[in-house]
Parts: structure tokens; sequence; C-alpha cells
């Protein structure tokens, strides 16, 4: 249902694989399109609750794989690879105002 994306926490792998962070990524992109059709039905404090979420998620997911990942640098290029193809999260991640020196803090 429009709105209601989230991220299930029982859903979410436990372990770093190889396709996790695309897994991750393309979750908190379905969240976003949510705000995205929240703000187009004019619900403004719902989609911009559920675009924070969006966003929170992706930089939680972010910092989880930076922990676990022995070459950060391949880190970014996968992150940035995942969010030329998640056009939506992308957006309101630069509309957010951060960039990736803030997601690598």
């Amino acid at each position: 249902k429009i709105g209601k994306a989230k991220l299930p926490q029982s859903q979410i792998p436990s372990v770093v694989g190889s396709g996790d962070l695309e897994w991750r990524v393309g979750q908190c992109e379905a969240i976003c399109r949510d705000a995205h059709a929240l703000e187009n039905w004019g619900l403004q404090d719902q989609a911009r609750k559920k675009f924070e979420t969006g966003v929170q998620e992706f930089l939680d997911a972010i910092r989880t794989f930076a922990l676990e990942s022995h070459d950060l640098e391949a880190l970014d290029a996968r992150v940035q690879a995942c969010l030329q193809c998640n056009r939506c999260l992308q957006h309101e991640l630069k509309r957010s105002g951060l960039n990736a020196a803030f997601v690598q803090n």
C-alpha cells in the first residue's frame, strides 16, 4: 500500500553479503517512492516523515556496511552504483543536503 513501505526488521539480512547492500538500498528507494506519492497527494506531513525514514534507513545501512567493510573505496563505488539505479532516494539525499563525506563520518 502507498505510504506503508518500511524495512521489516525480521527481513533485514543479518549477514553482510554481496547483494545485501543493493537489497537495503532498494528498500530505502521503495520508502522514498511511497513518500513521493504521498507528497503528490498533498499529504506533506506524512511524506516528510516517510522521506526522513527512507534517508535514515539508508544512512544506517551504509554505516553498518562501512563497519563490516575492509575496502571502503569498493563500498563507496557500490553505494554510488546503487544510487544511480535508485533515483528517488538519490534525489531525496540531494534535497536533504547529504553528500558522500557526510555518509562516511
